[in-house]
């Protein structure tokens, strides 16, 4: 029952963080244009079969934000 509870808040917060860093970016994109998003949902395979090489190939950068150019990053880093 313990572990139970214990995965259970643990979700919990993973679900929080997960949705205060979608808000996040859904402000960079709307309040600074050129923030395109998140590398892995901007590469989409178009097979399901390629999914898991295309995660461990973009490894930590699957996170990591596009933007146009260089001035662009620089204004979301101000705003995170």
């Amino acid at each position: 029952l313990t572990s139970q509870l214990s995965s259970s808040k643990a979700e919990q917060r993973e679900s929080e963080r997960d949705r205060k860093s979608a808000e996040a970016l859904d402000n960079l994109k709307r309040l600074i244009p050129g923030t395109f998003g998140r590398t892995f949902d901007l590469c989409k395979t178009t097979h399901r079969k390629y999914n898991a090489a295309v995660t461990i190939a973009m490894g930590k950068a699957m996170d990591a934000i596009v933007v146009e150019e260089e001035g662009v990053a620089k204004e979301g880093i101000k705003y995170l």
